[in-house]
C-alpha cells in the first residue's frame, strides 16, 4: 500500500508543479513543449491567446489536483484500510466465527454493532460510521466506507 501512496504522491507533486509552471512561466513552458516543432524555434513566439490558455489551464489544473488530493486522499486511505482489514476479518469469520471477528475488530479499534447485520453477519463501524460488513455464512463481505 505504501508504495502506491508514494507513487501517487510523487505523481501529484509533479503534476501540480507543471501546472504552476504553466501559470508562472507560460512562454517558457510553450518553448519547452511546442517550439521544437518549428524550423527556427528562436524566431517563433506564442500568441497572446496561447499564453492566456496556458495560464488558465494551469490554474484549473492546480485547483482540480488539489481538490482531488484533499477529497480523494483520505477516502483512498479509508478504502485501502477497509479492504486490508476485511480480508483478515473474513478469514476469522470462517475459522473462529463471530466471537473471533468481534475480538479482532475491537483490537483494531473498530466497533461491532449489536446483533448481526441484514445479511446475517456482523456490521463493523469506525467512530460510529459504517466501515464494513462481515457475513457469517462464508460469503464475501464488503466495505461501506
Amino acid at each position: 500500500m505504501w508504495g502506491e501512496v508514494l507513487y501517487f504522491t510523487a505523481l501529484l507533486v509533479v503534476l501540480v508543479t507543471l501546472c504552476l509552471l504553466n501559470v508562472l512561466f507560460p512562454r517558457r513552458m510553450w518553448g519547452l513543449f511546442k517550439s521544437w516543432r518549428f524550423k527556427n524555434p528562436d524566431v517563433v513566439e506564442p500568441s497572446d491567446l496561447v499564453v492566456w490558455w496556458y495560464r488558465v489551464s494551469g490554474a484549473l489544473g492546480v485547483i482540480v489536483l488539489v481538490g482531488l488530493a484533499v477529497y480523494g486522499g483520505p477516502r483512498y486511505y479509508a478504502v485501502a484500510r477497509c479492504e486490508r482489514v476485511l480480508a483478515e476479518l473474513e478469514e476469522l469469520a470462517e475459522t473462529g466465527g463471530a466471537p473471533a471477528v468481534e475480538r479482532r475488530a475491537r483490537e483494531l479499534g473498530l466497533e461491532v454493532r449489536d446483533g448481526p447485520g441484514p445479511s446475517g453477519g456482523l456490521t463493523i463501524t469506525d467512530d460510529g460510521e459504517p466501515f464494513a460488513s462481515v457475513p457469517a455464512n462464508g460469503s464475501k463481505g464488503y466495505c461501506e466506507v
